[in-house]
């Protein structure tokens, strides 16, 4: 559904750079919850393959990463925008 929604937009893919986000709960992922909070696209790969090995029935693979509903859908998302979208990092915005 949501690499439906992100063709309907007719975006094409190509190199964006950096996506920077401020949503509270992808703040709590293993990268962004640090004092220098940023993942490339391929630790944010990462971390989705851990999301999907823990629905596969290996709840070990969520060990360090405290993570429910909500935040599963937001890094759901916040891989297929990378992915589809072609953003290299994200980056949490700290307030200043």
């Amino acid at each position: 559904m949501v690499e439906d929604a992100l063709t309907a937009t007719r975006l094409r893919q190509g190199e964006r750079g950096e996506l920077v986000t401020a949503e509270p709960l992808l703040r709590t992922l293993p990268g962004l919850d640090s004092t220098d909070p940023r993942l490339t696209r391929e630790e944010v790969e990462a971390l989705f393959q851990r999301l999907a090995s823990a629905s596969l029935g290996d709840p070990s693979a969520l060990a360090d990463m405290p993570i429910g509903g909500r935040t599963a859908a937001a890094l759901l998302i916040l891989r297929e925008c990378m992915h589809h979208l072609g953003y290299g990092s994200v980056r949490f915005a700290l307030a200043t």
